[in-house]
């Protein structure tokens, strides 16, 4: 029922625009947001348990209704507000650290270089962004890598590539000190570093 059918179903979602975002943060995904949404419960408080950080405001793209969103930073959730009715606040529970670490750092190979194909690369940091022959580069000369050697605190993010790998669309995530990600299905991240 999509949260008592007060939420949209991930399935429903079909973009996600920021329109302000928080300095130095990597934008969400829809793939994100699809994820936050498949779990996401609906507290009777209808209010952030804590007091939060904005991340992301913007709209999110439900079967062509556009629907204000805003999230917030080191939580899996925030506000919807879908036309003729108040906001609404959402927040998919916490998730167990075992079920983190299974699908962080997943054990597959890395895309041969060749096979990158990019839309653009947006940079958060100082640091210009790659265009697609350094983006090639880089994976190129990358090597995977595991949760303890990629480092479980939260790198600096440099910059977030919209890309397709063959023909698959995905995201890669560069980080200060030579890290990356690759973002797959259900919410599941390659390493790498170079």
């Amino acid at each position: 029922m999509c949260a008592e059918g007060q939420l949209p179903c991930a399935e429903q979602v079909r973009n996600l625009r920021c329109t302000s975002l928080t300095a130095g943060m990597l934008p969400p995904d829809i793939d994100e947001v699809r994820w936050m949404l498949r779990g996401a419960k609906v507290p009777q408080r209808q209010a952030p348990p804590v007091s939060l950080t904005s991340w992301c405001s913007g709209t999110l793209d439900v079967e062509g209704v556009q629907v204000p969103i805003e999230l917030f930073q080191n939580i899996e959730g925030g506000f919807l507000q879908p036309e003729g009715t108040d906001r609404i606040w959402f927040q998919t529970p916490p998730e167990e650290s075992e079920t983190i670490e299974a699908r962080t750092c997943v054990g597959f190979p890395l895309p041969a270089p060749e096979t990158i194909a990019v839309g653009a690369c947006e940079s958060v940091s100082a640091t210009a962004a790659p265009d697609l022959a350094a983006l090639q580069r880089i994976v190129g000369s990358a090597k995977r890598v595991d949760r303890p050697t990629f480092g479980a605190e939260a790198a600096v993010p440099w910059a977030a590539c919209e890309t397709r790998i063959g023909a698959e669309r995905r995201r890669i995530d560069l980080f200060a000190g030579h890290k990356g990600v690759i973002r797959l299905p259900n919410e599941r991240r390659l390493c790498f570093a170079w």
